[in-house]
């Protein structure tokens, strides 16, 4: 009943529940649930390895283990971005694979997901992400052709999600970072990426993972905690 309200009010969260239902229907039997949020994400790839996870309209299916694979490459990114834990990371786009592994990513790391709705016009998502204390976004290619980084002075940089493209950058170090990211992602695991290297960040309940707008249908949205 949670998730049918929290879908009904956030179409955005679609990628994630479809990864879950997926995911504990495909589980192995020594699947063990837990409290934490983040272990069942970390167990639950380690175990379906070479299944499939995540599908875009019209293109082959992404495995669990290519899903882990470019959550690490994001992760080494944050990292050498100066990304930190509790940092606002926003992703406004329509419903696809790089949203889903985007937000997976960002929780994962301990950074706080803003997720914002596509459909909001340009001027309130730019609020939006001003109003979060957003340092990153993960932008769909129409929801950016609206949007003015100047009018975003705390955002660090912008990536494309359609073609993973940094469309906006006021930081040479993440420029640097972002260009370097296959480079680094090889470096760090030169023996190739394998389950036992999928270990996260464990969460707990004085940790804010997701700031969730609401519509703002009848005044400003609101966030919640």
């Amino acid at each position: 009943l949670i998730f049918s309200f929290l879908i009904l009010e956030n179409p955005f969260l679609i990628p994630f529940f479809c990864l879950f239902l997926r995911l504990k229907r495909n589980l192995r039997t020594d699947f063990m649930y837990t409290d934490s949020f983040i272990a069942n994400i970390e167990t639950g790839i380690r175990n379906n390895w070479e299944l499939p996870a995540l599908s875009d309209y019209k293109k082959e299916s992404i495995t669990y283990r290519e899903v882990a694979e470019r959550i690490a490459q994001l992760h080494i990114f944050f990292k050498n971005a100066g990304i930190e834990r509790g940092d606002k990371i926003v992703l406004c786009g329509r419903n696809s694979s790089i949203w889903a592994i985007s937000f997976f990513a960002t929780i994962t790391y301990g950074a706080v997901a803003v997720p914002l709705l596509h459909e909001f016009k340009s001027e309130a998502v730019t609020h939006l992400v001003n109003h979060s204390d957003g340092k990153l976004l993960f932008v769909g290619d129409v929801v950016w052709e609206g949007l003015n980084a100047d009018d975003m002075p705390e955002l660090k940089a912008a990536i494309q999600m359609q073609n993973f493209e940094l469309v906006s950058c006021n930081d040479d170090k993440i420029a640097t970072a972002f260009n370097s990211i296959k480079e680094n992602f090889d470096k760090a695991y030169p023996n190739g990426f394998t389950p036992q290297d999928v270990v996260y960040e464990r969460d707990n309940l004085d940790s804010l993972a997701l700031i969730n707008y609401t519509s703002g249908t009848t005044s400003l949205s609101k966030g919640v905690m």
